[in-house]
């Protein structure tokens, strides 16, 4: 198993998700930490890549771990700097809520998207 520390950034009850350039899912912006990164450290770096935003704010969601234990997403709330753009890695970004239609990650859709709603935050 491995851990993403990722963030949940919300717009007019929206939840922003990123596709990587030649993939066909989306995924919540955020990566793996690199050797002694605190989780504050890995994001600040991840959007700073993905998104060319940095943090405003972050605030501790959950842990979520996918049905096959693959992955462990460690989810933070995160207010950011300003406007995001696609970063080189990242091909496109979209607002999401719990309806969408989108191939979205499993474990982000089933566990992340729908305790999002579940709590009023997202539509």
């Amino acid at each position: 198993m491995f851990d993403k520390v990722a963030a949940l950034i919300i717009k007019d009850k929206k939840l922003l998700l990123v596709r990587e350039r030649g993939k066909n899912i989306f995924l919540l912006p955020g990566g793996k930490r690199k050797i002694g990164e605190s989780d504050e450290q890995t994001l600040r770096r991840e959007l700073m890549e993905e998104l060319d935003t940095d943090i405003k704010d972050m605030n501790y969601y959950g842990t979520f771990s996918d049905n096959f234990g693959v992955i462990r997403i460690i989810a933070y709330m995160c207010d950011v700097h300003g406007a995001m753009k696609p970063g080189s890695e990242i091909e496109e970004m979209t607002w999401v809520d719990s309806s969408s239609d989108l191939r979205v990650h499993p474990a982000t859709r089933d566990k992340i998207l729908a305790e999002l709603a579940r709590e009023g935050i997202i539509k």
